[in-house]
């Protein structure tokens, strides 16, 4: 075995049984390996391509590999789906042969946007982002900032919000997730007054959505209680609502107590016969009806009662 590259003789002696002999020599030219080089390490994204280059050689054959165009190519393009070493082996035009390798490493952007998320309207959801260096969400318009890992979304509606993550090798990759907005609920008294008298029987209190609760003065539980407040004022009734998912919503009515008015009723006298002529009644305020037995118009006719007696207007 040769271990340098050299010009060697070699000798071959060969004597017989009878002690005779004779040799025979030869020059030997050991080459030197051809520098086969595979190239640099590359660093490509997923899904990309590179070109290898290999050299010192007039021949190259790459290791078999489907993720190569061409093995016996001396640039062939190589396109892995994960980090892979292609070797190459260089034949010279002396037949030597010598191998060298390559790295092309494939980098992969684990992005993730985070879970979908309900907001109720009017209030905020706190995004997350992560598998990158750097971010860039869209739409930025409701976001607080939009080149954050972390930004605020404050949509009015459901929005879909798509993220793109790149790496220290400069690949991206894009994500989405979905902001759910829940609307207002609606909410409506119904079949309430926007005024009572201060002497008027409790009020049943109904709202819509069915569920919430009533509060204010006034009130308890579901009813609406006039006797109790003072008069000539105006009070709020208050309708407060919690849906399923946790929002919440309120409405205010407006409801005005009015004082009762004084009625006077003034009669020349309060004692007549019951055939007397009809007694004028003064009616203050004006306006009112009259009830009772022997009334007309506004007058006690005494001949339209059946017996005496005490009689109430």
């Amino acid at each position: 075995r040769f271990m340098n590259t050299d010009v060697y003789t070699v000798t071959l002696t060969v004597r017989t049984i009878s002690g005779c002999e004779n040799s025979f020599s030869k020059l030997i030219h050991v080459n030197a390996l051809p520098p086969a080089n595979a190239g640099n390490d590359q660093t490509i994204c997923s899904g990309d391509t590179a070109q290898l280059h290999a050299g010192g050689g007039i021949s190259f054959a790459w290791n078999a590999s489907p993720f190569l165009s061409d093995s016996a190519s001396a640039d062939p393009f190589a396109y892995p789906s994960v980090t892979t070493t292609f070797i190459v082996q260089v034949t010279d035009t002396n037949g030597c042969r010598s191998s060298d390798s390559v790295i092309i490493h494939v980098s992969t952007v684990e992005v993730d946007a985070g879970n979908d998320t309900a907001v109720c309207f009017g209030t905020s959801a706190f995004l997350h982002a992560s598998g990158g260096v750097s971010y860039q969400w869209i739409p930025a318009t409701t976001l607080s900032d939009s080149t954050a890992s972390d930004p605020v979304a404050s949509p009015d509606e459901t929005t879909v919000y798509y993220l793109t993550a790149t790496d220290s090798a400069g690949c991206t990759a894009v994500d989405s997730v979905t902001v759910h907005v829940h609307q207002p609920n609606v909410i409506s008294f119904v079949a309430l007054d926007t005024s009572y008298c201060s002497n008027h029987e409790p009020v049943n209190l109904t709202a819509l959505p069915e569920g919430g609760f009533f509060s204010g003065d006034g009130v308890t539980g579901n009813q609406f209680f006039p006797a109790t407040l003072i008069a000539d004022s105006s009070y709020h009734i208050i309708y407060s609502y919690t849906d399923s998912i946790g929002c919440s919503a309120t409405d205010t009515a407006t409801v005005y107590i009015h004082a009762l008015t004084p009625v006077v009723i003034t009669v020349a006298t309060d004692t007549v016969c019951k055939s007397g002529n009809p007694v004028a009644l003064e009616l203050s305020p004006e306006g009112g009806i009259l009830y009772g037995s022997g009334i007309s118009d506004n007058a006690f006719d005494p001949a339209a009662v059946d017996t005496a007696g005490n009689y109430f207007v």
